[in-house]
């Protein structure tokens, strides 16, 4: 089959495109489970690739030009319905360390690949085609036997399971180093070039220890990380356009370190300036740029610039060959990565309060957590005017002369509301309280007091927020509420509702953004 090559760069662009229908495994994400996810990219990976591989081998007569990049873009949305199961699954299990999680994941995918090429390289060199056939297949068994471990489950709630979880992503990328080491070895031992192959292993060790270096310290906005990564690809593509001796290697290995970043960092990013609601949705939009960048700059830039300086050959097709083929598109693909420095530099502007707030809910975190080790079970107290300081909380309304104070109660959480209550000062109740509650023949510590067992349920609601998604919730005697407050300001609950013994003690409810 005669092929131009722009015609060849769609194929690639076909399985590309596949991509941008992985809105439709985001929206599902929200509504199916996650294994019913894993399988449904697992057959579509099957048809798709195994389609592919009967084409290949010869054992179906070849399809129009049409139907193979229908084809194509059923193998490349299948990884999508994949990808979304596992990190949106990792993202909501280990909210605390969204960063490392990015990193690791995005990084055994490169490493996955690897191994998968070389073993297929090494025991099925003399049939390509085959590999097809192993991408077909290997990726379903996996996603079968993922169907059974990977669940949702309720995320650290304590420092030392913080703990804990750091120190299993540690293990984590000292392992993937281990493993990219051994690659290089087999590379360099291999029939491949000893240059290639050492730069692919280097390349793919940057990536895989990079979560180590994208923790969020000093309120540093994730989008600078986003700025350094399109240095190192601007850097990459200047490189390759001057097509000096060993140029290409070097900008291939510049161009993958950026290309790490992006991964690593955006991900992580997007959890923290947009939440976790509906975020398989929210991810699946963020790797749009994936079909719509092969496409322009692939499909239709290289592959133009390319039959532009081609020669036409006696079959049909077109060839071109030396280093000023591609050399306009490297200069271009430069320009565009200089682009997204000045965007992700303005981006890390706009959203620098953002993420001072972000570091200051986590030092405000550790200390509350250091005091509460200190002080321990000496705090447990049913004293109405002490609570265990869980929820940082200041007077907005002097209360000198008055019975009621309006408290704001800022939530340790990333870009949650804060929450006034209207609270009856202490030894000031009212006659009106003891009235009623002599009317009724109850009590009135609903209305005189916030007690510490309700400051302890409302931050245990904060710390296991999931638990509530898609839940119906009522808090009985909620007395001032501030636990049923605090679910339906920052938990994904389907409705909450409030009700208490005094009716007097609902007009104390209230939030404001």
């Amino acid at each position: 089959m005669a092929l131009t090559q722009l015609q060849l760069n769609n194929l690639s662009v076909a399985k590309d495109i596949g991509k941008a229908f992985g809105l439709l495994s985001g929206m599902a994400s929200d509504r199916l489970s996650t294994s019913t996810i894993l399988i449904i990219g697992s057959v579509e990976g099957l048809i798709g690739y195994g389609v592919q591989w009967l084409v290949v081998s010869e054992r179906i007569n070849p399809l129009p030009y049409w139907q193979m990049c229908i084809f194509l873009c059923m193998g490349g949305n299948s990884t999508t319905w994949m990808n979304t199961a596992v990190l949106v699954t990792c993202i909501r299990n280990f909210t605390k360390n969204r960063g490392p999680v990015s990193g690791i994941c995005k990084g055994y995918v490169g490493l996955s690949t690897a191994i998968f090429t070389d073993l297929c390289t090494s025991l099925f060199s003399s049939s390509p085609c085959k590999f097809l056939l192993m991408l077909a297949i290997v990726p379903a068994i996996v996603c079968i036997a993922a169907c059974i471990f990977l669940q949702e489950t309720p995320p650290a709630s304590s420092p030392s399971e913080e703990k804990q979880e750091a120190e299993v992503f540690l293990i984590f990328n000292i392992l993937a180093i281990v493993v990219a080491v051994y690659l290089l070895a087999f590379d360099i031992t291999g029939p491949h070039g000893h240059v290639l192959s050492l730069a692919f292993a280097v390349g793919l060790t940057v990536l895989l220890a990079m979560p180590l270096g994208v923790p969020l310290k000093h309120a540093m906005p994730r989008p600078l990380w986003n700025a350094v990564a399109e240095i190192l690809m601007a850097l990459g593509y200047l490189a390759m356009a001057l097509a000096m001796p060993g140029s290409l290697y070097i900008g291939s290995i510049f161009v993958g370190m950026g290309y790490g970043f992006l991964l690593t960092v955006t991900v992580p990013d997007a959890s923290e300036l947009f939440g976790l609601k509906h975020y398989g949705l929210l991810y699946n939009i963020l790797i749009l740029n994936l079909p719509l960048g092969s496409f322009l700059f692939s499909g239709l830039l290289a592959g133009y610039l390319y039959d532009a300086d081609a020669t036409k050959t006696s079959e049909g097709g077109s060839t071109c060959v030396g280093s000023h083929c591609y050399r306009l598109v490297h200069l271009i693909m430069a320009l565009a990565s200089v682009l997204g420095l000045v965007l992700n530099v303005l981006l890390a502007i706009r959203t620098k309060k953002v993420y001072t707030k972000i570091y200051e809910s986590k030092n405000l975190k550790k200390i509350i957590m250091d005091e509460q080790s200190a002080i321990g079970v000496k705090r447990i107290t049913r004293k109405t005017t002490q609570g265990f300081n869980l929820i940082p909380t200041n007077l907005v309304q002097d209360p000198t002369n008055l019975t009621d104070a309006t408290v704001c109660y800022t939530l340790p959480i990333d870009s949650a509301p804060k929450l006034y209550i209207n609270q009856r000062v202490v030894d000031r109740a009212e006659l009106s309280d003891f009235e009623i509650c002599n009317q009724y023949n109850i009590d009135n510590t609903g209305l005189v007091c916030q007690w510490p067992s309700e400051e302890a349920l409302a931050y245990f609601c904060l710390k296991n927020a999931d638990m509530f998604r898609s839940k119906r919730v009522i808090e009985l005697g909620a007395g001032y509420g501030l636990a049923g407050l605090v679910i339906a300001a920052v938990t994904d609950a389907s409705e909450v509702i409030f009700s208490a013994i005094l009716m007097p003690t609902l007009k104390h409810l209230g939030v404001q953004e």
